[in-house]
């Protein structure tokens, strides 16, 4: 068996089984990590927290959308917020007169954007490394200093519809900078103490901003009773 993917770190146990179907396990608490290749065909990850149900037919990965998003705190205490989108297929694709060979991507773009410690977006720049239709999806590349002014943590997303919405924009670069707000979050609100202060986000004293926004956080449920007894059964003024 040729192995495809191997990305086992130094504490991980394989085994070989009869029926050439490699398992490989990650001995930290971390993740549990599965290998099973039908046909050399078949990728899957279980995590131990919430594991998914083992595939029941043999399948073939055909297409990979990726979207990941970094936070990096400058020196001089402002933020850089790198964002990267890629859809990658794993056959050949003939589009419109353009051929895309299997797994170049078919998109690989890229948005920074600079941000005050309160949120609010200072600089901004884009890149279209790969795009289907080259010379004209980067047409639209001046437009995105637009979002300099709009704030990632109030109405980030709104402000992305009124001045990039339809053909005033880039579907996929919309969908980067749509990922930003919630990842933000994890930075600005529930990040290190010294983010939180100078975020300014909510006072110590006002009802948590998350309450009765997903089922987890109803605040007549048992977990915001458990959490946050002193909000529990609260309404948002």
């Amino acid at each position: 068996m040729q192995e495809k993917r191997k990305e086992v770190s130094k504490n991980a146990i394989c085994h070989q089984s009869q029926n050439d179907r490699a398992f490989c396990y990650n001995t930290s608490v971390i993740f549990v990590q599965a290998a099973f290749y039908a046909a050399g065909s078949l990728y899957f990850q279980v995590h131990t927290t919430m594991p998914l149900p083992l595939a029941t037919t043999p399948r073939v990965l055909k297409h990979t959308r990726t979207i990941k998003v970094q936070f990096f705190l400058r020196e001089d205490g402002f933020w850089d917020i790198d964002a990267r989108f890629t859809d990658v297929k794993t056959h050949e694709l003939l589009l419109a007169s353009v051929v895309v060979p299997a797994k170049r991507p078919l998109h690989d773009m890229w948005m920074r954007l600079t941000v005050n410690p309160q949120g609010t977006v200072i600089d901004s720049h884009i890149a279209f490394d790969e795009v289907p239709f080259e010379g004209f999806c980067e047409r639209i590349h001046s437009r995105y200093s637009k979002l300099v002014g709009l704030n990632i943590l109030h109405h980030f997303r709104h402000g992305i519809h009124e001045r990039f919405g339809a053909m005033d924009g880039c579907t996929h670069m919309n969908e980067i900078a749509e990922a930003i707000p919630s990842v933000a979050m994890q930075v600005f609100v529930f990040g290190e103490e010294e983010a939180r202060i100078k975020a300014a986000f909510q006072k110590e004293d006002e009802r948590p901003f998350n309450l009765d926004l997903c089922h987890c956080m109803d605040s007549k449920g048992p977990a915001v009773l458990k959490f946050y007894p002193q909000w529990y059964g609260s309404v948002k003024k």
